[in-house]
């Protein structure tokens, strides 16, 4: 399936009522009574030295909501700092993990964000607004 393809199915996955594609870019606008659409772009992280830098990266994710940042992309895994509603931070792509439903979604990738402290840490891409995929390239 081609990227416009792609758009289409994914539109109407997320019940679209309408969708407009300019210059190439493709924007979805959500069917009445329908949950706001989730768009790939996040406050700066908390203070913590392994908390997600905000430093430049190949992206930037957006969180949506408070979630755990995690040492590996499984719950059990120890919680290494947070990301925070309307917080932006640097990422790399995303992996596939343990799969998470929250507020009516499920998806089993997670971003692999860049920490202060240096190396990785991973959240949910339920949490990021977006696509599936955060916006990332994938997978790692």
């Amino acid at each position: 399936m081609g990227k416009i393809g792609r758009i289409i199915k994914a539109a109407a996955v997320a019940g679209a009522s309408s969708l407009l594609i300019v210059g190439g870019t493709a924007a979805a606008q959500a069917a009445p009574g329908a949950a706001p659409a989730r768009t790939a772009s996040a406050t700066l992280p908390v203070s913590a030295s392994t908390s997600p830098q905000d430093v430049q990266a190949a992206y930037t994710v957006t969180a949506w909501a408070r979630a755990n940042v995690r040492s590996c992309p499984y719950t059990s895994c120890s919680i290494v700092s947070h990301v925070v509603a309307g917080g932006s931070y640097s990422a790399n792509c995303w992996v596939w993990g343990q799969t998470i439903t929250a507020e009516g979604y499920t998806n089993g990738r997670w971003a692999r964000l860049n920490l202060r402290a240096g190396g990785y840490g991973y959240v949910s891409n339920i949490y990021l607004n977006g696509d599936e995929y955060a916006g990332l390239p994938g997978p790692c």
